[in-house]
């Protein structure tokens, strides 16, 4: 995990050379992150470390993105759950009612962003008072 004083953000992600986009790029906005390959081990990972934000791709083998984000919102409800798609069927916002997705990032167009995204949230959330200090 990198060191930072703001949000923890999970990236999930089969491919490794977007893990290590978005974490070099969500670290130079000094947020903490941490990494997973499927959506199995972020799970494994969320049962031990709080986190924030998580960042899941759609497309992985075995437990999809969006089957994922189905869980952390049962799990987790206060995660911040931003799916990552090739497409984006109906358009970023919580449009998602069963994962309460908080926002669509659209593939490969995602590093410019997903910071954004998370700054955005962590801001609102921080001004409604609704978590400790990010």
């Amino acid at each position: 995990m990198e060191e930072a004083t703001n949000a923890i953000v999970l990236v999930v992600d089969d491919e490794e050379g977007v893990r290590n986009a978005l974490r070099r790029l969500l670290v130079a906005d000094d947020y903490s992150v941490l990494l997973a390959e499927n959506g199995e081990d972020a799970l494994k990972v969320l049962q031990d470390t709080p986190v924030h934000i998580i960042i899941s791709d759609q497309n992985m083998p075995g437990l999809s993105g969006i089957d994922l984000l189905k869980l952390v919102r049962v799990r987790h409800p206060r995660i911040v759950r931003i799916l990552l798609t090739r497409t984006t069927p109906r358009g970023p916002g919580p449009v998602d009612h069963e994962s309460e997705v908080y926002r669509f990032i659209r593939k490969p167009g995602t590093t410019p962003t997903s910071a954004p995204s998370c700054r955005s949230h962590s801001r609102s959330r921080a001004g409604a008072g609704r978590s400790g200090t990010w």
